[in-house]
């Protein structure tokens, strides 16, 4: 089954479903499309960091 995706440099083309993952992990792939439109695989950067207020709750059991 081929997938159609779009490249970092703007252009789009058909890559295989079992080529889909590596590529991606490759930074290959920007998105690929489904049947609801498009779906982004670039991942944020690691060093940009929260710093807002903390907002999530602690539940003790």
């Amino acid at each position: 089954m081929f997938i159609e995706v779009l490249y970092p440099d703007g252009t789009t083309g058909k890559v295989r479903s079992s080529m889909m993952r590596r590529m991606s992990q490759m930074e290959r792939i920007v998105a690929y499309k489904c049947s609801e439109g498009w779906v982004e695989v670039r991942r944020k950067k690691s060093g940009d960091y929260y710093r807002g207020p903390e907002r999530r709750v602690i539940i003790p059991f």
